[in-house]
């Protein structure tokens, strides 16, 4: 299955429309956070369609191996979110960023949904996902991202261990902890 899905990722990651939507709902999110300070609306927000298009990508991007595709998935999560905080895309996004292991990231968008709860799937994936990730350390649990729980197994098996990630994929949580 992961080879499929890195084939297909890769496809659509040199696809014009993908590039061209990425293009449009990063912008947008990127300028409607910038907007309160007095930048206007100086963009046309993304349609409906761009933004299911990219979380569609984003969800086959996250079931590859691949930690590049997997980043690019949040990255596509992040952007439509500030895009469009319409709950639907918050579910969507939840879901993504479940699959991918990015618990803190599911935590603070469930927050974002208010009223509006996760739908009964979303909770038990979620759940099910959290639980297999969870790590005892003294006496808390955590949950960590599939990248925290790949380093922490290879911290204990090896004596010296480099680690490099993208911003944010949580290198600082996962050493200071160890």
């Amino acid at each position: 299955m992961a080879n499929f899905a890195t084939d297909l990722a890769n496809q659509i990651v040199g696809n014009e429309q993908f590039l061209s939507d990425f293009q449009k709902v990063s912008s947008y999110g990127l300028l409607s956070e910038l907007k309160n300070k007095a930048l206007g609306d100086a963009e046309q927000s993304p349609t409906p369609l761009q933004i299911e298009r990219l979380l569609y990508s984003a969800s086959v991007l996250a079931q590859t191996d691949s930690d590049h595709h997997r980043s690019l998935a949040q990255t596509i999560v992040l952007y439509s979110y500030l895009a469009t905080k319409h709950p639907l895309v918050i579910e969507v996004a939840t879901r993504i960023l479940s699959n991918i292991g990015n618990f803190p990231g599911v935590s603070e968008l469930s927050k974002k949904l208010g009223n509006n709860r996760m739908s009964f799937g979303s909770v038990l994936s979620n759940s099910l996902l959290r639980a297999l990730n969870l790590v005892d350390i003294g006496s808390k649990e955590f949950a960590f991202t599939d990248f925290q729980q790949r380093v922490w197994r290879r911290l204990a098996e090896a004596n010296v261990t480099a680690v490099t990630a993208p911003t944010s994929a949580g290198k600082s949580f996962i050493i200071v902890e160890y």
